[in-house]
């Protein structure tokens, strides 16, 4: 009605050689084109953004991989751990007094772990694992990062108080907030990549498998089977697009269990597992099981929260409170 009267009182003035609706056509058509070329511009302006932090990046990763540029400074302590594509290897470095870890990745792998690098440089917690530098050959990627003197979290899970298992969890969730908070997610946490300094502090490492989930501003679902299957979320399994921060918080919620218990709840989050079936039917015998028995009340609250089978009612890292 409005747009009647509007037409009516201010008639619009056409072309003698068209009509009303070949030149509504074309008002349409310019602005698709300017829409368009808007759309364009703005990938353009993203693009050179990205590529801005990239070399900025690159820059300070330089001035940082001076340190480690002769290899005669460099001395081999040990052996830390060896893959099918991976080794890791604890150096010293002669010029500046300091012992830290390197790992070499092959290049043939590095596309499926995306950009581990600038993923963890551009990470600074005080619970994340520091990368130093890193260097690129035409085969092997080398990362040198801090050494965490204790090992992972898998040398003392058998012997945690509750208040150890307090504080560990703790300083898990405010590492797993912060990465969430910068639009990373893990997608790998179990307690092989939980690592422990000589003061206590947790340290999540072992970025192979994190990706970004935020662009432009806007929050991406996942997809693909990625991490150890007892830590996966139920929803991964299922080979459809997922949250990804919930799955994120599926995992912490498994290593507090390892914490509590020093075993792990079920082989696989499937409904073919019996103990995790057990666990979704909320069946009275699960509890009654030696390992559920340590578990206290007010833990298995949170243990419910955390390990919520519907990933949108899942709790999440910033509402996360442990209960003391």
């Amino acid at each position: 009605m409005l747009a009647r009267i509007f037409y009516c009182c201010f008639p619009r003035e056409f072309p003698e050689d068209k009509t009303p609706c070949q030149a509504d056509k074309e008002t349409r058509k310019k602005r698709r084109f300017f829409w368009r070329l808007r759309r364009k511009e703005k990938v353009v302006t993203e693009n050179l953004v990205r590529r801005r932090v990239s070399q900025t990046l690159e820059q300070k990763n330089r001035e940082a991989a001076r340190n480690f540029e002769n290899k005669d400074n460099l001395t081999e302590l040990s052996v830390l751990g060896r893959g099918s594509f991976s080794w890791v290897t604890l150096i010293r470095n002669a010029k500046t007094s300091d012992v830290v870890t390197q790992k070499c990745v092959h290049r043939l792998v590095e596309s499926s772990n995306a950009k581990e690098e600038i993923i963890l440089f551009q990470l600074n917690h005080a619970n994340v694992v520091k990368l130093l530098c890193w260097k690129r050959s035409l085969t092997v990627l080398t990362m040198y990062t801090e050494f965490c003197s204790r090992g992972t979290l898998v040398g003392v899970l058998k012997n945690l108080s509750y208040t150890e298992t307090r504080g560990y969890f703790s300083q898990l969730m405010d590492g797993v907030e912060h990465l969430h908070l910068r639009g990373v997610v893990h997608r790998d946490i179990k307690p092989q990549n939980l690592l422990l300094t000589g003061d206590k502090t947790l340290k999540i490492a072992d970025f192979g498998c994190a990706c970004v989930f935020v662009r432009d501003g806007r929050e991406i679902r996942l997809r693909g089977l990625v991490g150890s299957e007892p830590y996966v979320a139920p929803e991964v399994f299922k080979r459809a697009t997922y949250l990804a921060p919930a799955v994120d918080l599926w995992s912490c919620g498994v290593v507090l269990f390892n914490m509590l218990t020093g075993s792990s709840p079920w082989k696989r989050a499937a409904l073919r597992v019996k103990e995790y079936r057990m666990w979704v039917d909320e069946d009275a015998a699960l509890y009654r099981r030696k390992e559920w028995r340590r578990i206290d009340s007010r833990s298995r609250r949170l243990l419910k929260s955390l390990l919520e089978p519907n990933p949108k009612r899942r709790m999440s890292a910033w509402k996360y409170c442990l209960p003391h």
